[in-house]
């Protein structure tokens, strides 16, 4: 999920369906630190993504990802 906060709902209905489910807050979005909305640096942003998917994919042998 693109943001855990606002896609809270459906995010539990994916759950509820059998999914497995994990969120991310990226900068600007959700719970995250600063100014809502703002990204300072484009490729921090891209690495934050990478980090994320990377170590999903790694805990898992079949990850079906949708943004």
């Amino acid at each position: 999920m693109e943001c855990s906060v606002s896609m809270k709902g459906a995010a539990m209905r994916l759950v509820k369906a059998g999914f497995g489910v994990y969120g991310i807050d990226n900068q600007g979005h959700g719970k995250s630190d600063g100014i809502k909305g703002f990204i300072s640096h484009f490729n921090d942003l891209v690495e934050d993504c990478s980090q994320f998917f990377t170590s999903i994919c790694g805990k898992f042998y079949l990850v079906v990802l949708c943004l």
